[in-house]
């Protein structure tokens, strides 16, 4: 905690984008797919495919909200 202002900061690594559950990679393998494929099937690749947990799904809203925010960039 800092002694002047009594608040705490946390040092995230440079994977994870401040306020954000998904790391970098994800969130970019997402805006790559998404020039090639629907919202529905990137949401689907994501949700059932090699980057997922178990019993996780990603809504397509999450990926249009992505778009909008990084539009086509994969590096941030």
């Amino acid at each position: 905690m800092c002694t002047l202002c009594r608040h705490t900061f946390a040092l995230l690594p440079p994977f994870i984008l401040k306020f954000h559950r998904y790391a970098k990679e994800v969130i970019g393998t997402a805006l790559h797919w998404l020039m090639t494929h629907t919202y529905d099937a990137v949401a689907d690749l994501l949700s059932n495919g090699s980057l997922s947990r178990e019993n996780h799904v990603l809504a397509p809203l999450t990926l249009y909200f992505w778009r909008r925010k990084f539009g086509q960039r994969q590096h941030f």
